[in-house]
């Protein structure tokens, strides 16, 4: 909740980021919600020029994308979804990155968030723990 203007790049919920937007706004801060695939390089590099044109600069990137489906046993993970889990959250992170920084100035930072399960694991599929430990 600092005193900041926020843009998100989100995938799916269209609820759940008019809700943040609307949470940044109240706090008197400019939001931003670009609905776009971060497996998706030209989305990527959309996402970031659109940012800075609406809110004036870049001072932070935090990549935070998720992908994971419930399953009983990691047995059940196809070729596809490994894959899927493992682009949005690994790959994505390199994709906003690269398009980021022609954006970012100095003192600018960017910040990689990985689910705790890749570092300590647990009982999730072995996709999400593996792509998890890849950004930690």
């Amino acid at each position: 909740m600092e005193d900041a203007d926020r843009a998100i790049v989100y995938g799916v919920d269209d609820g759940d980021a008019a809700e943040t937007v609307r949470l940044v706004e109240a706090r008197g801060n400019r939001g931003l919600a670009i609905k776009a695939d971060v497996r998706d390089g030209g989305a990527c590099d959309r996402s970031v020029p659109r940012t800075v044109e609406t809110l004036g600069r870049l001072d932070v990137l935090v990549n935070d994308a998720a992908f994971q489906m419930d399953l009983e046993r990691s047995q059940e993970i196809s070729p596809e979804q490994f894959r899927r889990t493992r682009v949005t959250i690994v790959f994505g992170a390199i994709q906003m990155t690269r398009s980021a920084m022609p954006h970012l100035g100095e003192g600018s930072k960017i910040a990689e968030s990985g689910n705790i399960v890749g570092m300590v694991g647990n009982e999730m599929p072995v996709d999400h723990r593996m792509a998890n430990g890849a950004i930690h």
